[in-house]
């Protein structure tokens, strides 16, 4: 019970100290992963965008986007695995490793996300 607790503070200080862009790319993973259990980097692209408009925050590029992607995998906040479809390219299946709890508790506490109506308790 003691070592879940400290992961979880240990969690919650990562997620706390990221930039706005990697909260609001682990959001739009988020929000993907509540549809699906797995988002790619084109559709993960997607709502990254759209929420960056609803920011009102200038979108980074796609190369930019990866390689956030990979810090956050890094980190262990995100599963990202290339999955080759042949003549259709590659592409990134990324999963989310956060609670759901952590997550709401993180962006409820964060000033510029608290819009989203994530409570977190």
């Amino acid at each position: 019970e003691a070592q879940r607790k400290i992961e979880h503070d240990r969690v919650f200080e990562v997620l706390s100290s990221l930039p706005l862009h990697s909260k609001i790319l682990l959001y739009s993973a988020y929000m993907l992963s509540k549809n699906n259990s797995e988002a790619t980097t084109g559709s993960l692209y997607d709502v990254y965008r759209v929420l960056c408009e609803r920011f009102n925050v200038e979108a980074l590029t796609q190369r930019r986007v990866n390689s956030l992607l990979t810090e956050l995998a890094m980190l262990g906040i995100l599963d990202a695995r290339i999955v080759n479809l042949g003549r259709y390219g590659r592409t990134k299946k990324i999963r989310v490793n956060v609670s759901e709890e952590t997550f709401k508790k993180v962006f409820s506490t964060d000033e510029r996300l608290k819009f989203l109506g994530l409570s977190g308790k």
